[in-house]
C-alpha cells in the first residue's frame, strides 16, 4: 500500500508540475495574443464606426476644392478637334446632288471619302448608313427599296 501511496504521490506531483507548466504557458500566450485582440477590435470599431456600416471608408464625391473641371451643362458637347469642316450629313447631301440619278450605300460611301470626308470609324459605310437614316427621317432622302438606291427629295 504505501508503494501505491508513493506512487499516487508521484502522479500527483508529475499532474501539479503539469499544471503549473500549463497555467505559466496560457499566461504567456494571453500576455501575447491580448493585445492583438486588443488592436483588431479598435480596427473592427473604427472601420463600422464610418456610418455605412459596410467596413469601406465612404465614396468620396464631388470635385476637389481647386479643380478647373467644370460640370457638364445638359446638351453641351465635349470640345474636341474637329476632322472635318462639316457635317457628315452635309457632305451626303452634296453627293447626291451631282448624281440625281440616286446612288447605292457603297457608291455614297467611296464618294463622301473622296469629296474629303475623315473618319477614324472602323466600319464607315455603317457611319454613312445612319447619316443616310437621319436624312430620311428628316424627310431629305429617300429610297427605292427595289433598286436599293438613295435619292434627293424633290423640292415641292
Amino acid at each position: 500500500m504505501t508503494t501505491a501511496i508513493a506512487a499516487n504521490s508521484s502522479l500527483y506531483s508529475e499532474l501539479s508540475d503539469l499544471s503549473g507548466k500549463a497555467q505559466e504557458f496560457l499566461e504567456t500566450y494571453f500576455d501575447n495574443v491580448g493585445p492583438i485582440h486588443d488592436r483588431m477590435a479598435e480596427i473592427q470599431a473604427a472601420l463600422s464606426g464610418n456610418g455605412n456600416g459596410n467596413g469601406h471608408a465612404p465614396a468620396k464625391r464631388g470635385r476637389k476644392p481647386g479643380s478647373t473641371n467644370k460640370p457638364k451643362v445638359a446638351g453641351e458637347k465635349k470640345a474636341g478637334k474637329r476632322l472635318n469642316e462639316k457635317p457628315l450629313t452635309e457632305y451626303v447631301l452634296e453627293v447626291l446632288k451631282h448624281h440625281r440619278k440616286g446612288m447605292e450605300l457603297k457608291n455614297i460611301v467611296v464618294a463622301v471619302r473622296e469629296a474629303g470626308f475623315k473618319s477614324k470609324a472602323a466600319k464607315f459605310s455603317q457611319t454613312v448608313y445612319v447619316a443616310l437614316y437621319k436624312l430620311m427621317d428628316e424627310k431629305q432622302v429617300t429610297k427605292d427599296s427595289d433598286s436599293r438606291q438613295y435619292h434627293l427629295v424633290k423640292a415641292a
